[in-house]
């Protein structure tokens, strides 16, 4: 036989399924919250900007997209809490799927003629007091007090009964609850389909997504510069200018009081001692710097800073 631990029932797959969209969803949530953030706050930094500003995406092709609307389509769509506990999705308003629309439509449809038939019967019967109940798998029967079953219609079948009440069916009731099975079971087989629909509508908008989750994780990197700037680095901290030519119109490098970002500033009897670095800098124009010296001297620290 097959080890069942490596086999993959069609239900398990699908709830998987189910379950990694929801993640995304909620992820993709996320990044539209901390987007949200950013509202009514002055960013004067352009690149800061664009990656919480959405639509900057859909302008010039960088940056924040309309990522809260699109997001929102899914959680008007279905309940994300019921369907990660059932496994399964179900809508919660018309046109998500029309198969399960025109499904819901036909079960709606025949509890109408199950009403219309109760206060048929009770018209009949002559008592208002009729109702259906449910008896393990027999649903859907006509319950009425002892008392009033001597007076039913001849084409009342005695289902069960006790000293107080007596169940009934009739053929036409039988034939209601065979179109009820029939449209519950079109309703299930849509159901099925739904989650389909929506990993292909999910899958359709990839761009958004992609361009959602590459502006956030930028802005992870810029968040987590600043705060080991503000919260790891003992001494200045600066941000870099890049533009501009160097020695014979080449790039160039030029720092000063370089250290590593780790480092105390008072690491060591004597403190830290910071580094400058020129690369073809009108003061050092050679290309590339050549480092010598003892184990433990200090090239490594140089080369992190």
């Amino acid at each position: 036989g097959r080890n069942m631990e490596r086999v993959v029932l069609y239900e398990d797959n699908g709830r998987k399924r189910l379950l990694e969209l929801l993640a995304a969803l909620k992820g993709l949530r996320q990044v539209a919250a901390a987007a949200k953030a950013f509202e009514g706050v002055e960013v004067t930094s352009r690149r800061l900007r664009r990656l919480v500003t959405p639509g900057e995406w859909e302008r010039c092709g960088r940056g924040m997209c309309h990522l809260a609307p699109a997001v929102k389509k899914f959680e008007d769509a279905f309940d994300w809490k019921a369907a990660a506990e059932s496994g399964r999705i179900v809508p919660r308003t018309k046109g998500v799927d029309e198969t399960y629309d025109a499904a819901q439509e036909e079960v709606a449809e025949v509890e109408g003629q199950l009403k219309a038939f109760l206060k048929e019967q009770q018209q009949r019967a002559k008592c208002s007091s009729m109702k259906f109940v449910d008896l393990n798998k027999d649903i859907y029967l006509l319950q009425l007090p002892a008392s009033a079953a001597q007076k039913v219609p001849g084409d009342y079948e005695k289902h069960s009964m006790t000293k107080d009440v007596v169940r009934f069916t009739t053929p036409d009731l039988e034939e209601l609850k065979q179109s009820l099975a029939a449209a519950q079971e079109h309703r299930e087989a849509a159901l099925e389909g739904i989650l389909k629909g929506q990993l292909a509508q999910f899958c359709s908008q990839w761009e958004l997504w992609k361009a959602a989750v590459h502006a956030a994780a930028e802005l992870d990197v810029l968040a987590s510069l600043a705060a080991a700037a503000d919260g790891y680095c003992d001494g200045p901290v600066c941000t870099p200018q890049i533009g501009g030519k160097g020695a014979g119109g080449q790039p160039y490098l030029r720092a000063k009081g370089l250290r590593h970002p780790c480092a105390p500033a008072g690491v060591g009897n004597g403190g830290f001692v910071p580094n400058d670095t020129l690369l073809r800098d009108e003061a050092s124009p050679a290309p590339f710097l050549l480092l010598t010296g003892p184990n433990m001297g200090g090239k490594s620290t140089l080369l992190r800073q």
